[in-house]
């Protein structure tokens, strides 16, 4: 957003700080007049700058008085555009809920073959667990 005091240069983002030239001992006389020629550049640019601020501000006021009038007639548009991107939301709404349906079916079929496939398992590791003990106990009697 535009600031809402418009009399600086500043508010433009342009910083018109005066820099000191480093002080030197044996100053002449064309370095003061060329100091003071660049403070008088600079005070011309700062008033410039605040002029050409001022004007925008003056244009950044009509052109807000001319984007009401503008919203006040592009509503209607506005409102058919979101109506049509409403409805475009609804169907992709629908087609992701039915995908989703789907995904959840298949997930719960292959969790019934997780919980098979484990019970198997564990039946397979009780049945290698009862022959080690049939070996176990077939090689006590052969000894």
């Amino acid at each position: 957003m535009w600031p809402l005091t418009c009399s600086s240069a500043s508010a433009l983002g342009f910083s018109l700080a005066y820099r000191r030239p480093v002080a030197s001992d044996g100053l002449d006389l064309s370095e003061a007049e060329g100091i003071n020629e660049y403070k008088i550049i600079r005070a011309n640019e700062k008033e410039q700058l605040q002029g050409l601020n001022d004007r925008f501000c003056v244009h950044r006021e009509c052109a807000s008085a001319g984007d009401a009038e503008l919203r006040a007639g592009g509503q209607e548009g506005r409102l058919v555009g979101l109506a049509e991107e409403v409805q475009w939301l609804r169907v992709c709404c629908q087609e992701e809920s039915c995908g989703r349906e789907g995904t959840e079916r298949a997930l719960k079929v292959q969790q019934r073959d997780v919980d098979s496939a484990m019970l198997a398992c564990l039946d397979l590791e009780q049945k290698v667990e009862s022959l080690w003990d049939e070996l176990a106990l077939v090689r006590q009697v052969h000894d």
